[in-house]
């Protein structure tokens, strides 16, 4: 695999020397992010990211664009990174094909249509297929080749050891595909969209636990693969009432300590949510929001990575991670949650956001996150709400402040005894030039 991804990269910089660039566009980009977070202790960091692009050019049908980039952090005086790297080519009115067909190679995002399953980079390509009435777009990419802190692949036991581990660099080696049909407005004005992803373990067998394995191990999993199997809804029910509703299928299978022995188990479980949008223009550009998500967990299982321990597994395993709160971030696994958000812009170039997100588990399982008291019951995690003030006053220039506050269930009984109350504040700055 990265003897394919040198020659591949070898191959596009030969392309990109030889091949007129009739258009050349160049820039950067200065980000600061300063956090402090106050609860029974303090946390400040800071993170200054200076990013370089490119866009080229290269003839009537090809582009080639790229960015690098240098982040430094406290604990982490320097990152040198490939934040993108690719080449596209756009074909339309394809004789006998689609109205309009791409292609794309190289390091680019990968993501589901919901940005829940995944959300994250990778090296491979992209293509998509263009008709009238429907799109289609079919992806496959690997993530070893990524820096391990711009990672958010933490799926299995292996990936959460290594990521402890300073000696290993990269991110976990998956292979991650996606297929994605969407018919715009099948019924009415819904929009339905089917979606296929799967990520396969490419981690050697010597650093995987073996089936049949009597001793406990917990520095090590074993192999983790999964398919996603998904469907949604979306569209207005009102000239101001928007609405998008999907569910996912997760499948697979993972190791399992069960009777004293290590095997592996089938996954069956299920992630699915629903939001709804009221915009009101005429009062600040006022938006009025509510999501729902629930990710399925599995009750017998006693650890937060590969914990099953009676048979079928359950909980719901996304590729990458979420993003949920500013302070509370679980993984969206055994854990359901009901937003309720509200943003309006009194400026032109200022927007306000607020919302509310309380947290629970979907079973008294444990879950991806510090804190859990393995002999609670308890459901109900806590409940977060944040606020955020962002300006542009410049087309290259924004300022932003978030806040939060993390109040947790931590009461005699509570789901986090140990957890106290935590307050965040967050200053993000971003020029460009």
């Amino acid at each position: 695999m990265k003897l394919r991804t040198v020659l591949l990269s070898a191959l596009s910089f030969v392309l990109l020397a030889a091949t007129p660039i009739f258009s050349l566009d160049w820039g950067g980009v200065i980000d600061n992010s300063t956090e402090l977070l106050v609860s029974d202790k303090t946390e400040f960091d800071q993170q200054d990211k200076l990013s370089l692009w490119m866009d080229a050019a290269l003839g009537e049908r090809w582009s080639f664009s790229a960015q690098g980039s240098y982040t430094y952090e406290l604990d982490r005086p320097y990152l040198f990174d490939v934040d993108s790297l690719q080449f596209e080519g756009r074909f339309p009115n394809v004789e006998k094909g689609p109205t309009l067909f791409t292609v794309t190679l190289g390091r680019f995002s990968f993501s589901d249509f919901t940005g829940l399953v995944l959300d994250h980079r990778a090296d491979g390509f992209a293509l998509g297929f263009n008709y009238p009435n429907s799109i289609f777009t079919v992806a496959l990419g690997y993530t070893g080749l990524l820096l391990k802190p711009t990672s958010t692949i933490r799926v299995s036991l292996t990936d959460a050891s290594e990521d402890n581990d300073d000696s290993v660099v990269l991110a976990p080696p998956r292979a991650v595909g996606a297929l994605k049909a969407v018919f715009p407005e099948l019924l009415g004005r819904q929009d339905l969209t089917l979606s296929l992803l799967f990520q396969q373990d490419l981690h050697s067998k010597d650093d995987l636990v073996a089936e049949g394995q009597t001793t406990p191990d917990y520095n090590k999993g074993g192999q983790l693969n999964t398919q996603y199997l998904g469907f949604g809804f979306s569209g207005p029910l009102s000239s101001s009432l928007y609405y998008d509703a999907f569910v996912y299928g997760g499948m697979g299978r993972t190791l399992s300590y069960i009777d004293g022995a290590y095997k592996y188990e089938t996954i069956l479980a299920a992630l699915g949510g629903v939001g709804v949008r009221y915009y009101l223009e005429q009062a600040l550009s006022s938006r009025v929001g509510f999501r729902f998500l629930y990710a399925s967990g599995d009750e017998d299982s006693d650890r937060p990575y590969e914990g099953n321990t009676g048979g079928l597994a359950t909980a719901f395993l996304p590729i990458s991670k979420p993003e949920l709160g500013l302070i509370f971030q679980p993984q969206l696994s055994n854990l359901f949650l009901a937003e309720l958000s509200y943003s309006l812009k009194p400026l032109a170039w200022m927007q306000v956001q607020l919302k509310a997100v309380p947290f629970f588990r979907s079973t008294p399982a444990p879950i991806q996150e510090s804190g859990i008291d393995p002999s609670s019951d308890a459901l109900y995690l806590g409940t977060e709400v944040d606020g955020a003030i962002n300006i542009r006053p410049f087309s290259d220039l924004g300022l932003g402040f978030s806040a939060g506050l993390f109040l947790p269930n931590s009461g005699t009984n509570g789901a986090l005894p140990d957890r106290a109350l935590e307050v965040k504040g967050k200053l993000d700055f971003s020029f460009s030039f």
